[in-house]
């Protein structure tokens, strides 16, 4: 009897264990196909996985809950506002009827008025299965303060590279520059590191002025992605010269700070 028991003991708690995998990655992608639907502005979709009396929302700085409900959904996607949202890092545990999600809210929100968020955010869910689906309940975002922290840092070391440049620093770009770092520039040719810094070193390479500006900074625990547009007004063999650019920089984390390991940039028609 005891082993008859024991049996049955187990096979019901695997048969639980697999019932909350499937509810968990249920979850899952609902969240991803919520966020999916945001950004292709799918009202009808969206609103499939909501509450019918909507699902209430913590803003960024936690200084108000807001009730978002099927109204406001659909006028918010009827405008022009402009998003390209996604999720990571998601942990999902189901209990019963409901669920918890944590994780990160990445990708960017554009205003009908122009202002533009791009943000990489902390993000807890409440998720409540009804009629045999589960419908958003909650959401709490916040800033990741490690995130923003390191967006700072990589701003300021691509702020020394273009420092570096002007001042004819080679330290400093040297310092900044991977040592396996690839260098593409208009007209598709990629340039050794070396070569770069020679240039710069004897004389054959000077650079003037440099505007940089719409600069975004992405970053992916250990990487970043910047993306921005510059005007450079540079003298090359004694050759006067200007550009005016749209670049991609990627930086990476080593053992002495972020570091540059690819540029590409191209100048637009």
């Amino acid at each position: 009897m005891r082993i008859v028991l024991l049996i049955a003991v187990t096979l019901l708690s695997a048969s639980e264990a697999k019932a909350q995998e499937a509810a968990d990655e249920n979850v899952r992608s609902a969240v991803v196909g919520l966020y999916a639907a945001l950004s292709a502005k799918d009202a009808n979709a969206v609103v499939r996985y909501m509450l019918p009396d909507g699902y209430t929302e913590f803003s960024e700085d936690g200084s108000r809950l807001s009730v978002l409900d099927q109204e406001y959904i659909r006028n918010a996607l009827a405008s022009d506002v402009e998003i390209d949202l996604a999720v990571r890092d998601l942990e999902v545990t189901s209990y019963g009827d409901a669920a918890i999600v944590t994780g990160y809210r990445v990708g960017s929100i554009k205003l009908p008025s122009g202002s533009k968020s791009e943000a990489t955010l902390r993000l807890s869910m409440v998720w409540v299965k009804e009629s045999g689906e589960w419908r958003l309940a909650h959401v709490h975002l916040s800033p990741s303060r490690t995130v923003l922290a390191d967006s700072a840092t990589v701003r300021d070391v691509h702020d020394a590279w273009f420092e570096g440049l002007l001042s004819e620093d080679t330290t400093i770009v040297s310092r900044v520059l991977s040592p396996d770092v690839t260098l593409g520039f208009p007209g598709g040719n990629l340039m050794p590191r070396e070569t770069f810094l020679s240039y710069l070193q004897g004389g054959d390479l000077f650079y003037d002025a440099a505007d940089h500006h719409a600069l975004q900074v992405r970053v992916y625990g250990d990487a970043a992605i910047l993306t921005g547009q510059s005007t450079l007004l540079y003298r090359f063999r004694g050759v006067s010269d200007s550009e005016r650019l749209t670049y991609t920089a990627v930086y990476v984390r080593s053992g002495i700070g972020w570091q540059m390991v690819g540029w590409q940039s191209t100048t637009p028609r």
